[in-house]
């Protein structure tokens, strides 16, 4: 409750407080003051009132744009590269390419590695928010030889605009720091293995 108090305050709460002062004083102003004041206070009321809404206006136009980043954000096709098929010594065989974003249209994957001199170019339709891609790479002779594997994803999103992302593992660099790669569990295998313990 007092992040949205805070919250409130922050974006109308000082523009309110100078509303009702002027309101108050004009108020006071026409109580007070002799009938040949009463236009020239009525003309500053009108003033103020003109740049009141103004003031409003700017900050709905602000409040919309900010409402637009945010949209834009979430629509946004978002990928990475995730391993699975784990062996026993921990190690992965398959990476896949994961979308947590936006929906992904015309989806034209490059795939380089160190380990094979060709490129491997392949086409999606699309890919839909929590959807896979299985890529061919052999993850083992890539492993072996310390090799790099580069994935250059040229797409669209929902609006029509053209994305590039570019991704890529060293693994020559990750085995010289001593690092392996974590186990990542899916939400379905951790639900199964629940279920059978």
């Amino acid at each position: 409750m007092n992040k949205l108090c805070a919250r409130f305050w922050g974006m109308w709460g000082g523009g309110l407080l100078v509303v009702v002062v002027m309101i108050i004083a004009t108020l006071i102003a026409i109580w007070f003051l002799p009938t040949q004041y009463n236009e020239r206070v009525g003309s500053f009321a009108l003033v103020l009132a003109a740049l009141m809404m103004g003031w409003s206006a700017w900050q709905s136009r602000s409040l919309a744009y900010s409402s637009r980043e945010q949209i834009e954000e979430m629509i946004r096709p978002s990928l990475s590269l995730i391993p699975e098929d784990y062996l026993l010594s921990g190690d992965f065989t398959t990476l896949l390419l994961q979308n947590t974003g936006g929906l992904a249209k015309e989806v034209r994957i490059d795939i380089e590695m160190t380990s094979s001199p060709e490129k491997q170019l392949l086409f999606v339709p699309a890919i839909d928010k929590e959807r896979v891609v299985r890529l061919p790479i052999k993850v083992e002779e890539i492993k072996r030889s310390n090799g790099i594997v580069r994935v250059k994803v040229e797409l669209m999103d929902c609006y029509g605009r053209k994305i590039t992302e570019e991704l890529s593992i060293d693994f020559g660099r990750l085995i010289a720091e001593g690092r392996k790669f974590a186990f990542e569990a899916s939400p379905l295998l951790t639900a199964l293995n629940s279920m059978t313990t």
